[in-house]
């Protein structure tokens, strides 16, 4: 397994999770998925969950990804859909929280998260790849068993795709 991201405090974080693993075959890697260190065709799997939205050159990092994945590997993703909205998400959210009782004590962090999600919504963004144009990358580069799943409430969608042979 190889994780990647340019945030060091991610990494911080992927780590402290994976202190019980002890495995060489694990690496993590503070780097750009702008142009990734690795061979053509070389992950069995390759999965990205809500960053594309957040990149400078999406296509460039979508392109990396079915670069580096094997000829019949899988891919997977999930990102905003042409119609996101963060205010729904946010507030199903804090409606959660409150329904189970958490919302008081966790109030100073949710009003924190709030403004951070609002500084970062994809639908702000000037450079956007939505999870249909992302579709349509796949279908056009052929690749085959295509499936998507809504997710967010049906913000944003993941996508599975295996690549052609």
């Amino acid at each position: 397994m190889t994780a990647l991201d340019c945030s060091a405090a991610m990494l911080e974080l992927l780590r402290k999770k994976l202190l019980q693993v002890d495995d060489p075959q694990v690496l993590i890697m503070e780097q750009s998925a702008e142009s990734l260190p690795f061979a053509d065709g070389r992950f069995d799997g390759v999965t990205i969950l809500l960053a594309l939205f957040a990149m400078e050159k999406p296509a460039v990092v979508l392109g990396e990804a079915v670069r580096v994945l094997k000829p019949g590997g899988t891919l997977v993703l999930t990102e905003p859909t042409e119609s996101f909205r963060i205010q729904p998400l946010l507030d199903h959210a804090k409606q959660e929280l409150v329904d189970h009782g958490d919302y008081e004590a966790v109030e100073v962090d949710w009003l924190r998260v709030n403004a951070v999600n609002r500084r970062i919504d994809p639908a702000g963004r000037r450079v956007k790849l939505p999870a249909e144009q992302i579709v349509n990358i796949l279908q056009h580069r052929g690749f085959v068993d295509i499936v998507q799943q809504e997710s967010h409430l049906g913000y944003c969608r993941t996508i599975s795709a295996r690549k052609p042979q």
